[in-house]
């Protein structure tokens, strides 16, 4: 995943692409904090998990500012919304995600709502990083009574 990040921090500087070059910049020093914290190099799943919290913490800052009035800070964190999407695995559809919840809510005999938690846990750790979890969410609650 570094090796991905570096060389495209590389591509887009010989691009111009200043957004670009940031975002990538802020995706390498978040995996560096983490190493470091870690004493040790992150597994594939690990820098994963790292660029879904900010794919994650971008969208909560979309909805922020399209509430605040702030449509050009909005654009900006979606456009880097999609550079940090690139790196990450992709997403599963609505079909399969629907499919992949039913197989667990069936494995685990999850029925009521108060499973939510489990069903949850169980699809993010199958499907690290592809998961949209307000969707999966609507679809699991859908499903459990």
């Amino acid at each position: 995943m570094r090796e991905r990040i570096e060389a495209e921090i590389r591509t887009a500087l010989k691009a111009g692409e200043r957004l670009q070059v940031e975002t990538c910049r802020m995706l390498l020093a978040a995996i560096k904090n983490e190493e470091i914290a870690k004493r040790r190099p992150l597994t594939e799943d690990e820098a994963v998990a790292i660029l879904t919290r900010a794919v994650k913490t971008r969208q909560d800052s979309v909805a922020l500012y399209d509430k605040g009035g702030r449509p050009e800070l909005a654009e900006k964190e979606r456009r880097e919304i999609d550079i940090v999407r690139k790196f990450l695995p992709e997403a599963l559809s609505e079909e399969e995600m629907a499919r992949a919840i039913d197989d667990i809510i069936r494995e685990t005999g999850a029925t009521t709502k108060k499973d939510m938690g489990r069903v949850m846990k169980e699809l993010m750790s199958r499907h690290p990083g592809r998961v949209d979890g307000r969707l999966a969410n609507q679809i699991a609650a859908s499903r459990l009574t």
